[in-house]
């Protein structure tokens, strides 16, 4: 994933520069006012709904990334246990399930107070690319928790493992 954001970063507002990596990367996008944005890809299992706005009383930028899941009232407890250790090894953003959804979803706030340079296209890139890879990381974790095969949850630790290296 890669964009070129305008020559002048620094004049450029923080959800403009959104939008021109969400045109690079070709995703479906709605622009909800001068600072919000909204974007949708399909990644093959499912649909991941991004949420970019900007606050500027905080001069932050928030995101989340949305999966495609409703968490049903019986899989609520084994659900928050799983994000608790998923956030347990994140460096960055963290997993929330938001009451009104009870869908999870992929947080992180930029804080730009007094950056004269504004986000990057590099900042904006990680932070996608992270939330993707963690997103795609923990959908095969929900739909093993969502199973009624009993052998479920032995192949949810392995679908959890961090994996490195060649085959």
């Amino acid at each position: 994933m890669s964009f070129k954001a305008s020559q002048d970063e620094s004049a450029a507002h923080p959800i403009d520069i959104v939008e021109e990596l969400v045109t690079s990367c070709e995703w479906n996008f709605s622009r909800e006012g001068d600072a919000e944005l909204l974007a949708s890809l399909d990644n093959g299992i499912g649909t991941f709904e991004l949420h970019f706005r900007w606050e500027q009383e905080l001069e932050a930028l928030f995101f989340a990334c949305h999966i495609d899941f409703v968490v049903q009232p019986d899989l609520m407890t084994e659900v928050c246990q799983l994000l608790t250790g998923v956030n347990g090894n994140l460096w960055l953003g963290h997993f929330d399930l938001p009451q009104e959804t009870n869908a999870p979803a992929f947080r992180h706030t930029i804080p730009m107070r007094h950056c004269a340079s504004g986000v990057t296209e590099e900042q904006l890139e990680d932070l996608v690319a992270t939330a993707l890879y963690e997103c795609e990381k923990l959908m095969p974790a929900l739909l093993l928790l969502d199973s009624s095969d009993p052998n479920a949850r032995e192949a949810l630790a392995l679908a959890m493992m961090d994996v490195s290296g060649e085959a």
